[in-house]
């Protein structure tokens, strides 16, 4: 009977520590807010310009980038595009990076968003050693709970 105590004991320290053993990556992304108007003519450029870097993106990094098409004739986008101080056509990406119209193009917009891809790149590889580190702790502690358990069992013995 002590000897099933002692195993379910262990058991279910061990379900404990397996949670510690899986690693929980955040998977960050990178948010493109696009403002336009259907009546501005330099938008209708700019939207299309928008569109082909979208598909080019969506095409490549699947879920990694997202892209707002926010048409400000939308009170609640046209609300957040003043208090930004925006002109139209205009880019934000993540909260930071204000793009004007003269810059929306297709080689600007692409070479904006591949180097935010490669700070992401370089970040998640810093944050590659996380992992090993925990598994190798939960490793280390699962070896201490089965001694422990051994020993359990041979003093049972005696």
């Amino acid at each position: 009977m002590k000897r099933n105590t002692f195993f379910l004991v262990d058991l279910c320290l061990f379900l404990l520590i397996v949670p510690v053993m899986q690693s929980v990556v955040t998977e960050e992304k990178i948010v493109v807010d696009f403002y336009y108007s259907k009546s501005c003519g330099s938008c209708k450029v700019a939207n299309a310009t928008m569109h082909v870097v979208e598909a080019e993106f969506e095409k490549n990094y699947s879920g990694l980038i997202i892209f707002n098409m926010k048409e400000i004739s939308n009170y609640t986008y046209n609300q957040e595009r003043q208090a930004r101080k925006l002109g139209y056509p205009s880019v934000i990406i993540n909260n930071e990076t204000q793009i004007p119209k003269e810059n929306i193009t297709r080689v600007y917009m692409e070479n904006i968003l591949n180097s935010y891809i490669e700070q992401l790149n370089i970040k998640q590889n810093e944050d590659s050693y996380t992992p090993i580190i925990l598994v190798a702790a939960a490793v280390l502690v699962v070896g201490v709970l089965v001694g422990i358990a051994f020993m359990r069992q041979r003093k049972e013995k005696k």
